[in-house]
């Protein structure tokens, strides 16, 4: 073979029809080298413009505000099996139940974590907050400043951290709506609230001062105030149509074995207060750990669209709702309820240990026995009504006999206080409050929900009435306090708590007709 034949470079075969032209592919034009500027604008007027995906805001979301007010009733809430009428939900239409808000599907495993995971973050909140608020931090004021002094401080402590925490949350809320990251909306703010919660949480037992005791309350409500929200809004988010009453039931469940087993704790810590409260930072703390390690990972939020953040979306939980016949209504008995449960509950260590009058006070072992007596009585008979309430709503047509029999056991639970002023007084009255205070704040947002003309604004209901929760027990821990210190007595309260269910009473007797409709 020839020198030159053998240096020449082999080309390789061409593939069949490689040179075939496919129309509509191969010999599409270059649009920007085709068309002229004038074409281009036309094309842009034209052309459809795909939004990008906007996630709906906690605020009106109707299953995070449900999972919210549950957590703000701190009893058991039968109301939490009541169905919400959300639009969105898969089952108004054909859409699948087994998937979450995105659209993704969690595995037994992953829905088993989100049962487990929030069921015992909510035990672990409610544990701490109902340990702090009920016993711990009345004992400690107490120390401080003596019985009515200690009772003026417990209601500036409760009543600014009430405050504080109602506007942090519709803070936090629209912020972490508009928080685009890779752990999510929710997550970060998750995170936030829990470290500021545990510090200032840890903080409680190093003050030796009422200035201090409220200062640290106040700043550990803003950590609360964030976490209970992001937490309520992972609920409303993560979990599918098809296990929203499962999930619901076990948080409602250990929500109350929670709130059971932080009240007989802090009543057997009495003699060691500032132990008890660093257990409760604690509890805090593994609350916070716990969802966010055990139930699945939320989801990246940075595809999400952000919209303008405007006045209107940052206070939507403290605009009257449209939609609702007879809001007015609605809203005094929304109110009440939570008044009389504030009067109820807040001043129970006080009320305890001055039994016999501020000059004879209780010894603190007889103060924490009762005071875990009438918290055992309290919840279990909570329980009991929650059983009870669907037969009992079911033999009527309207709310109206429910809600006057409820208003009238707590009227007769007010009585018992009144007319027995001793143990056995307290616990009738904790039994029967109990009782009724559960099946008012269940037949209130049933009522509520009854009334929506309008699905679309379901979520702004439940939310406004969130907010109405913490007005009624702002105004509960206010007048329980001027009546205390007017009187020089803590006995009224039991006149105010019998006062606010007379008057509810008579609000669902002269609105009845509505309440009918």
């Amino acid at each position: 073979m020839p020198q030159s034949q053998q240096s020449e470079p082999q080309t390789p075969r061409t593939f069949p029809k490689s040179n075939y032209i496919r129309p509509g592919i191969d010999d599409r034009p270059d649009l920007d080298k085709a068309l002229s500027a004038e074409d281009k604008s036309a094309v842009a007027r034209l052309a459809v413009r795909q939004k990008p995906v906007t996630a709906p805001p906690a605020a009106t979301h109707p299953e995070v505000q449900a999972a919210a007010l549950a957590d703000a009733a701190g009893l058991s809430h039968p109301a939490s099996d009541e169905p919400i009428p959300d639009v969105e939900s898969a089952f108004f239409d054909l859409r699948d139940p087994m998937v979450d808000s995105t659209g993704y599907r969690p595995t037994h495993t992953q829905v088993l974590r989100m049962k487990s995971g929030f069921a015992a973050a909510s035990l672990l909140l409610s544990f701490a907050m109902v340990a702090l608020t009920v016993v711990l931090v009345p004992l400690r004021l107490d120390e401080f400043g003596g019985a009515f002094d200690g009772t003026v401080n417990l209601a500036v402590l409760i009543g600014v951290g009430i405050v504080v925490a109602m506007f942090m949350t519709a803070f936090a809320s629209a912020m972490s709506d508009r928080t685009r990251a890779s752990l999510g909306r929710r997550t970060p703010w998750l995170i936030g609230g829990t470290v500021v919660a545990t510090l200032f949480a840890f903080a409680l037992s190093a003050c030796h001062t009422n200035v201090a005791m409220i200062l640290v309350w106040v700043f550990m409500q803003l950590g609360y105030a964030v976490m209970a929200m992001a937490c309520s809004a992972m609920v409303g988010e993560m979990v599918p149509d098809k296990f929203r009453n499962a999930v619901a039931t076990w948080r409602n469940v250990a929500m109350f074995a929670g709130s059971l087993a932080g009240a007989a704790f802090a009543a057997g810590m009495a003699d060691h207060v500032e132990a008890a409260m660093d257990i409760c930072a604690g509890a805090i703390l593994a609350a916070g750990v716990v969802v966010l390690f055990v139930p699945p990972r939320e989801h990246s939020s940075e595809y999400l669209h952000v919209t303008p953040l405007d006045e209107d979306k940052l206070l939507v939980a403290f605009r009257a709702p449209q939609g609702v016949r007879h809001w007015g209504v609605i809203a005094v008995i929304r109110l009440l309820v939570s008044a009389t449960l504030a009067v109820s509950i807040t001043y129970v260590g006080f009320l305890v240990r001055y039994e016999h009058g501020v000059h004879a006070p209780n010894s603190l072992q007889y103060t924490a026995v009762t005071i875990a007596a009438m918290a055992v009585v309290a919840y279990v008979l909570a329980a009991i009504s929650s059983v009870l309430l669907d037969p009992i709503t079911s033999r009527f047509s309207s709310a109206r006999a429910p809600l006057a029999l409820a208003s009238t056991v707590m009227l007769l639970a007010s009585i018992c206080g009144i007319a027995m002023p001793n143990r056995a007084g307290l616990i009738l009255f904790a039994a029967f409050g109990g009782c009724a205070l559960a099946m008012l704040d269940s037949l209130a947002q049933t009522q509520a929900l009854h009334a929506i003309e309008d699905l679309q604004h379901t979520g702004h209901v439940l939310a406004v009435l969130h907010s109405l929760d913490s007005v009624g027990r702002l105004l509960g821990v206010v007048v329980g306090a001027i009546v205390v210190v007017a009187a020089d007595a803590f006995a009224p309260l039991f006149i105010v708590a019998g006062v606010l269910a007379l008057a509810l009473l008579v609000v669902v007797l002269c609105t009845s007709s509505r309440l009918a409709d």
